[in-house]
């Protein structure tokens, strides 16, 4: 008895949350529209793609796709990865999906522009929960400041059903080209996934990080430390340390008089930035000069201030002194 349930049980879960996993299970069908749809009244195409039969390309097997009854591509699942095989000699293959990727990777789409991955959650449909995926232009969420809606997408993958744009958007991004869409996913006789449902609120497990903001350069100008950070609207956080601080007891100190400067770059609705570091001043009695972008003493000069082509410990003790006034 305790096996049956055993048994049951094992079934009840493989069938939630594994089902939608077998993208590419014979008779699978998907119903797709070509349309500009950023136009009103524009015609609208429909055709239908399916999984018939399978292919041997390159000593792989593959799944035949048909596009309207005729042979457009091949499709072989390994693990999360799904490859396309264009050509019968085994030579264009493309990863066409990585249902394996994490939060912030990029991923080239087959007009080769990148997409970066920016939102992860879980939805259910028809009692089967689904793992979606959502993609956007790093230049369209860059414009937007961390305030992009994350209800909208330019690709959103569902794993075990494909893409928005269909199982395969041979149309890619194109700026004023027609867009795809796939509208309905059949299996068995039935439809397990439209197109509305590519919206529908998380059920659990939502994970959302935004790109990371780009990492500040530290440079040094005219007794000024100046901070930069390429990410627009990106506020630089800064931490400046001196070996030399400290208190205790005692009839000598030595003094290195060494200045650790940190700082990251932060940004709402972003990842904070790496950490930028630059050191200056004395280490074991040489001087240290380490982590500039650029060094100048005033607005023509440069830090080696003898011009003898190094960077000594005069140029250093001049920069340190005027940082200390």
């Amino acid at each position: 008895m305790k096996q049956s349930i055993f048994f049951f049980l094992f079934f009840s879960i493989s069938y939630m949350y594994g089902q939608g996993a077998q993208m590419l299970n014979e008779g699978r069908k998907w119903v797709c529209e070509e349309s500009y749809f950023f136009l009103e009244n524009s015609p609208v195409k429909r055709y239908l793609q399916e999984i018939a039969g399978d292919t041997i390309i390159g000593g792989f097997t593959y799944k035949k796709i048909l596009t309207d009854g005729v042979y457009c591509a091949a499709l072989r699942q390994d693990g999360e990865k799904i490859y396309m095989q264009l050509d019968d000699d085994g030579v264009d293959e493309r990863l066409l999906y990585d249902f394996g990727l994490k939060i912030g990777d990029m991923f080239g789409a087959l007009e080769g522009e990148q997409l970066q991955l920016l939102v992860i959650d879980t939805i259910e449909v028809n009692d089967v929960r689904y793992k979606r995926m959502k993609f956007w232009k790093p230049e369209r969420y860059a414009q937007s400041e961390g305030k992009i809606d994350t209800n909208g997408w330019n690709e959103c993958w569902i794993e075990g059903i494909g893409s928005s744009h269909g199982p395969i958007n041979f149309n890619g991004f194109l700026v004023l080209g027609p867009e795809n869409r796939m509208q309905e996913c059949w299996y068995d006789g039935h439809i397990i996934l439209s197109y509305s449902d590519f919206k529908i609120p998380p059920t659990e497990g939502t994970e959302t990080c935004f790109m990371q903001c780009a990492t500040p350069t530290i440079a040094y100008a005219g007794e000024r430390l100046v901070f930069s950070c390429e990410t627009p609207g990106a506020e630089c956080v800064y931490e400046i340390k001196c070996a030399d601080e400290g208190s205790g007891r005692g009839s000598e100190v030595s003094l290195s008089r060494t200045y650790e400067i940190r700082v990251h770059a932060t940004l709402d609705g972003w990842q904070d930035s790496d950490v930028a570091v630059a050191t200056i001043g004395w280490r074991d009695g040489r001087p240290v000069m380490e982590g500039f972008s650029s060094v100048t003493l005033d607005g023509d000069g440069s830090c080696d201030v003898n011009g003898d082509g190094t960077v000594d410990v005069a140029d250093i003790a001049k920069i340190i002194d005027s940082m200390a006034k």
